[in-house]
């Protein structure tokens, strides 16, 4: 389990010592503050003081400002550690480089997203500016590939991306050989991107060429964003690629000897959907697409009998579909399905067919359409609306920050904390002019909050006060972005008018705390994703064994699990784990995509040894689907299979956020990793947990090798749950168990 750093109330003597400097970007990867490397604001640091020998207690969690620098005052003589919790997608640099303790790292990284500095020991009436952390932000490359329908070697306006380009990722210098990384294809509008890439590495870009196609000049022009940059073999490169840089011009144009486009691997169908605003069957600029009109695809003809709909797709947010990979000498059809209120606009207006509606009238049926060896991308349709069509979705927003006003001031200072969990309450002035209360929320860890997808209106926020606390004076100095704009004794703000996607965020609360009290921080556990919101968690998995059986030991390559995301969730975090029997197997195969463990863990005796590992998989998990895992390693021979000890499974923990989800608090503990052998008691530390009997508290257990020949006793905050509670009821030898 993780350490154990349960929350106090700091002694109130007065001191006069600090801790603080600076969090970067390392965009040269050296471990060492260059000039030109800049800060990294919003980083979230937490205080710790304490030895190994005392018990080490969190006392105070500020965040970097917009130039990166920090600050931890008014301490006392003693021992102190700083935790850096990390952005996401974001590594710790190389720690203690050089001979400069003032431009080199001090955080050693602890686990996924977190590092810690320290022992920093003051003394009276000290400063310790020293203690920085290096950050490594992920880095991208990609961008287009184009059909360079006039061989000029330039992007121009109406020659279109192409779909379906095999498009490689290499890595390697002239001192070590190329490796391949990364696969992918464009999309359809011919762009594609490698993400989530390491800074400092050297990569090469290699674009595969369809049948008949050659490469057109490269570097034509003076403009990088719209030349092509691959060689005749194909090869861009090579980039360096900075910490957090995102190389967006790296592009291929194709063409024929002729200079004629060669033919897309698929063919489509597609364009646009329209609000024909004075119903002339025409499009014009000023006229805006249709989001989410429904659009079914037939085939068939009047010889065959009735048609037959072979997909179905929405338009997107303006007002474009496409339907792919459709076969060539193929009738199709295209039916819009009108929306409410909406008459189709004349069909085949006008002498330009790229502008026209394609619709029958009556029917909103366009067709036939017949595709050879090119896509049809004209066709449209347009809607006329009596009323106006119907608006996109509530966009409007309100928000900002609660915050400690350690001086008093009524106004934000860059030292000044948020403060997390304080109970922020949205009311909205109904026809009436009354106001009802639409939505509440709880700050997040940084004092954070936000009320997205508002109409427009009047409203009102309303904070409410922590034990103890009181309101900051209103309103005070001349900038409205970082006062407070709570009644200091309601609690509520002014009126606040949104229009349509209206967005404001500048309604804040200062607090004043009691002397001697930091602020309520949300329960954080080392060795946890510890998140406070509108969170839930799904958990699936799979075993790789056969049989629980010693008679049959056999392992299977590859299983599959899947998962279902609800509507309006977004994926926050995704976690793989896997472990078997045997030595450690720090590498795996996740839907085709290699991964390698952040960390392992390795247990057991001199007889049988067993072990654990886990990879952050958050780019590979955003949707529902099926997830396959393969190539884990495990021993399932001698002792192993004789002793029922045989085994290899894994689980996918992910983790979502939605507004329509209750605050809770959510704790996954990934360093929470047991092995129960040998025999004997066996406990999982996990502190953040409310055990009040009025309290809901869900609690998911994974058992990769959970035996039914053994009879083990489970409890959970003291209280007995049961005996041979993990039986290999998901899969052999594997268990997923939720206590609610």
């Amino acid at each position: 389990g993780g350490l154990f750093f349960p929350s106090v109330t700091p002694s109130s003597t007065p001191a006069a010592s600090a801790i603080g400097d600076f969090v970067w970007n390392d965009l040269n990867k050296n471990g060492i503050q260059d000039s030109n490397e800049p800060g990294v604001s919003g980083v979230l640091i937490y205080l710790w003081n304490g030895t190994l020998q005392n018990p080490i207690l969190n006392i105070s969690v500020t965040e970097t400002d917009e130039n990166g620098e920090y600050l931890f005052d008014g301490l006392e003589m003693g021992i102190y550690w700083l935790q850096f919790i990390l952005p996401a997608g974001a590594n710790l640099t190389v720690p203690l480089t050089g001979i400069d303790q003032a431009l080199d790292s001090n955080a050693i990284p602890i686990g996924l997203g977190m590092g810690v500095a320290g022992p920093v020991e003051l003394g009276s009436n000290t400063l310790d500016d020293t203690v920085d952390a290096g950050i490594l932000l992920s880095a991208s490359i990609g961008d287009r590939v184009w059909y360079d329908l006039d061989g000029n070697g330039v992007q121009d306006s109406g020659e279109p991306g192409m779909a379906g380009i095999i498009v490689n990722l290499w890595k390697g210098n002239q001192t070590a050989p190329l490796e391949s990384l990364l696969s992918t294809q464009t999309n359809n509008a011919g762009l594609y991107a490698f993400n989530d890439l390491n800074a400092g590495e050297i990569y090469y870009v290699e674009f595969v060429l369809p049948n008949g196609a050659s490469f057109t000049g490269k570097g034509v022009g003076t403009d990088d964003s719209i030349d092509s940059d691959a060689n005749e073999a194909g090869v861009a490169g090579p980039y360096s690629l900075a910490s957090g840089e995102v190389n967006d011009r790296v592009d291929a144009g194709l063409l024929l000897a002729s200079s004629t486009p060669s033919p897309p691997p698929a063919l489509s169908i597609g364009d646009f959907i329209w609000n024909d605003l004075n119903r002339d069957g025409i499009q014009e600029e000023s006229e805006p697409g249709i989001p989410n009109v429904t659009i079914y695809l037939w085939t068939g003809t009047a010889q065959d009998g009735p048609l037959s709909r072979v997909s179905e797709t929405r338009t997107d947010g303006v007002g474009n579909y496409l339907f792919s990979d459709l076969s060539a000498d193929v009738t199709y059809y295209v039916q819009v399905i009108l929306p409410t209120g909406g008459t189709f606009t004349s069909q085949f207006a006008g002498n330009d067919s790229l502008l026209d509606s394609d619709a029958i009238e009556e029917l909103g049926l366009a067709g036939p359409v017949v595709l050879s060896t090119l896509s049809d991308l004209s066709i449209d349709v347009g809607i006329f609306f009596e009323t106006p069509s119907p608006s996109p979705s509530p966009s409007g927003a309100i928000g900002d920050f609660v915050w400690s006003d350690d001086d008093g001031n009524g106004i934000q200072d860059a030292s000044e904390p948020g403060v997390p969990g304080v109970t922020v309450i949205l009311f909205e002035l109904d026809s009436s002019g009354q106001p009802v209360q639409v939505s509440s929320t709880l700050t997040d860890s940084a004092g954070l909050y936000n009320f997205s997808q508002l109409t427009a209106g009047s409203y009102f926020v309303k904070f409410e006060l922590p034990a103890g606390a009181s309101f900051s004076p209103l309103s005070q100095g001349s900038d409205g972005n970082i006062d407070s704009d709570a009644n200091v004794t309601s609690g509520f703000s002014q009126e606040i008018v949104l229009g349509d996607g209206q967005i404001t965020a500048t309604i804040d609360a200062g607090l004043l705390l009691e002397s001697g009290t930091p602020p309520p921080l949300p329960c954080v556990q080392s060795g946890c994703v510890n998140l406070f919101g509108r969170y839930d968690y799904i958990v699936t998995g799979s075993s790789m064994s056969n049989s629980e059986s010693r008679a049959d030991c056999s392992l299977k390559e590859e299983t599959s699990a899947e998962i279902t995301i609800g509507v309006n969730y977004i994926v926050k975090n995704a976690y793989l784990y896997w472990s078997g029997s045997g030595e450690v197997d720090s590498e795996v195969i996740l839907n085709g995509r290699p991964i390698s463990a952040a960390q392992t863990w390795k247990g057991g005796d001199t007889r049988l040894t067993f072990y654990g590992a886990i990879a952050d998989v958050t780019d590979i998990v955003q949707d529902s689907g099926v997830y396959s895992v393969s190539g884990i390693s495990a021993d399932n021979t001698g002792l192993y299979c004789s002793g029922n000890a045989a085994y290899a499974a894994w689980t996918l923990v992910v983790i979502v956020e939605c507004p329509d989800l209750p605050n809770s608090q959510l704790n996954f503990c990934y360093d929470n990793f047991i092995f129960t052998y040998p025999e004997g008691v066996y406990s999982s530390e996990v502190n953040c947990v409310d055990c009040n009997e009025n309290s809901k508290l869900v609690t998911t257990i994974v058992a990769f090798e959970g035996d039914r020949y053994k009879g083990e006793y489970l409890y959970i905050c003291r209280n007995y749950i049961g005996d041979n509670i993990f039986r290999g009821s998901v899969a052999p030898n594997f268990d997923i168990v939720t206590f609610d």
